[in-house]
């Protein structure tokens, strides 16, 4: 069993760099992990050295000052107004409503998917016709 104390910030930076290895994937796939798969595996151990600093396990995390992978960010794309309008239009004639009122509110709202799935009655105002988005 290793004890939290054992772990040197070397042993931090070569945990962080066997991860941007290829084969690294549990799931089959063989490309790399993603810079951000990175990240929140370093962030749940960086959480898990924290509380081990908290209840006097060890001093200082080892996780300090641990160089990361840059993140990555690709602009999202929008429809246009044409594409938009047909997007409509299709759902209209194809969806129930349940469907129809999702995708719209999507669209209109710009929320993410997990914003969409989180809704429900209490964020719904009718009296001022507002939608609350958490």
């Amino acid at each position: 069993m290793v004890i939290s104390k054992d772990i040197k910030k070397v042993d931090v930076v070569f945990f962080v760099g066997d991860l941007q290895k290829k084969k690294r994937r549990l799931d089959g796939k063989e490309n790399e992990l993603a810079p951000s798969t990175i990240h929140n595996i370093y962030k749940a151990f960086a959480s898990i050295m924290n509380v081990a600093v908290e209840w006097n396990l060890i001093e200082e995390s080892p996780c300090k000052n641990i160089k990361l992978p840059k993140l990555k960010y690709e602009e999202g794309k929008a429809y246009s107004e044409e594409q938009v309008k047909l997007l409509f239009e299709r759902l209209n004639n194809r969806e129930t409503a349940e469907k129809r009122l999702l995708v719209e509110l999507a669209v209109v709202s710009a929320a993410r998917q997990g914003e969409l799935v989180a809704l429900e009655e209490k964020h719904l105002n009718i009296e001022n016709n507002t939608l609350l988005i958490e």
